[in-house]
């Protein structure tokens, strides 16, 4: 009990180093702009960069551990996942745990019920390159690489903006 105490509590000082930390104004990604190019290993030991997902439309979620609304974000992102993964639709889970390891994020997956792939990544390289700030934290990446879409948060209208987008891209 202590011991995920305090690894909560040096999650949490972690990131608010992290965060008040300098960002550099390219780390923000923009609507058009190409997504910053990534390389990641899933628990399986799988090398993902951004170009496994050439010529698709993706959604990046960042997320971390200590974050309930993420956790309540998991069922419909993974619906979006089944719905449209036919349609060249693809979800990439970014996780964050300080001082978790692959076996972590597997038990975090199979608790939670994650049904796409996740890889860990270091919160400094989320806000550095991808302009993280807070979590629930998504891109969303028309077929051509491009950022379609930035959402925070996973209120129940920014899940319906985000589906209603992922459509529009898949009509393209």
């Amino acid at each position: 009990m202590i011991e995920r105490y305090l690894r909560k509590l040096a999650t949490l000082l972690v990131v608010a180093a992290t965060l008040l930390g300098p960002v550099t104004a390219h780390a923000l990604p923009k609507v058009g702009q190409p997504l910053p190019a990534f390389s990641v290993t899933t628990p399986s030991g799988q090398q993902v960069t951004n170009q496994n997902y050439s010529g698709r439309v993706l959604l990046l979620v960042f997320s971390t551990d200590y974050c309930s609304a993420c956790k309540k974000a998991i069922p419909s992102i993974g619906k979006l996942a089944e719905r449209y993964g036919r349609q060249g639709f693809h979800v990439l889970g970014l996780f964050s745990g300080f001082g978790m390891d692959n076996d972590d994020l597997k038990e975090y997956m199979n608790t939670y019920g994650v049904t796409y792939p996740m890889a860990l990544f270091e919160q400094r390289f989320a806000v550095d390159q991808f302009g993280m700030l807070s979590v629930p934290y998504s891109l969303l990446v028309g077929r051509k690489g491009a950022v379609a879409g930035v959402y925070y948060g996973s209120s129940a209208v920014t899940m319906k903006q985000l589906e209603e987008q992922i459509s529009k891209l898949l009509a393209e």
